[in-house]
């Protein structure tokens, strides 16, 4: 019986889209199961595997960092700031509802008093509709979101002032300096969202390219060790599966990957294959 007819060569010469950081697991267990003695072509191609894949927790250590920084930076600053002043423009819209309490309608016709409490219910009565037409019932999920999601809730609740001309209202009864500077405040938050979401964009891009570029070097490790298949030596067939045993051993996780340190959602339907032509001889050559 040939014992390399059962042989199925196709699950060690695809790379599924992977994370990165599953895909440096999988790579460092190959590299531990490599032969004793592989020819030059097999140990050259697991050195390049090797190269990526310390490129890769460099650039992951890079990432984490970053992220770190960031939960302690002055961005994190300035949202909490900013908040803040949305959280004191809201208490005071609403602050304005002890005035409308019933206890106080002996006030109305108090000639005593020595101010117009007409004139006060009437500021409390614009403050409550001005509230809910800015907070609803007095929620501000926004102050919960993302950065770049509450940058723009924010920017539409500005919006709104402008193009409904509450500006006089919220002058007079937030007080005159609350609005300029939340105004202000806003267009710094823009400017660190902005500036975030580039350093975002260019460490998620260079994650995607070493991915895949060390999907690339797993493939062609992969290949080049099965090149030691030898139909004449039944015993080659265990070495081989040996060396490879991690491509079979992690499949099941692969299935359940979502996401990375790239923050892609990612799947199975994506492969790096082996082209036929890469089976070659003792001087098959390392690319990628």
């Amino acid at each position: 019986m040939d014992p390399f007819a059962s042989l199925e060569l196709a699950p060690y010469q695809t790379a599924p889209q992977l994370p990165l950081q599953t895909l440096v697991v999988l790579s460092n267990a190959l590299s531990s199961r490599m032969p004793d003695d592989p020819p030059a072509y097999v140990a050259a191609a697991e050195l390049a595997m090797r190269e990526v894949v310390g490129e890769s927790e460099a650039a992951m250590v890079i990432r984490l960092r970053q992220d770190n920084e960031a939960s302690v930076s002055a961005d994190l600053e300035l949202d909490n700031a900013l908040d803040g002043l949305w959280s004191l423009l809201r208490d005071r819209m609403r602050g304005w509802a002890r005035y409308e309490r019933p206890g106080l309608n002996v006030l109305i016709e108090d000639d005593e008093l020595a101010v117009d409490f007409e004139a006060v219910r009437d500021k409390a009565t614009r403050a409550r509709e001005l509230s809910a037409r800015l907070f609803g019932a007095g929620s501000l999920d926004m102050l919960n979101r993302s950065y770049p999601e509450q940058s723009q809730l924010m920017a539409n609740l500005l919006e709104l002032i402008e193009t409904d001309e509450l500006a006089d209202d919220l002058l007079e009864l937030a007080g005159e300096e609350l609005l300029p500077i939340i105004q202000r405040c806003q267009e710094l938050y823009e400017a660190m969202v902005d500036r975030r979401s580039g350093k975002d964009t260019t460490t998620r891009a260079d994650l995607r390219v070493l991915r895949v570029k060390l999907q690339r070097r797993i493939v062609r490790y992969n290949t080049l060790v099965l090149t030691m298949l030898d139909e004449a030596k039944p015993e080659t067939r265990d070495l081989v599966e040996a060396a490879l045993q991690p491509m079979i051993t992690l499949r099941p996780q692969r299935s359940s990957s979502t996401g990375g340190a790239d923050g892609e959602v990612e799947g199975d339907d994506g492969v790096i294959a082996a082209p036929p032509e890469a089976v070659e001889g003792d001087d098959a050559p390392v690319d990628g």
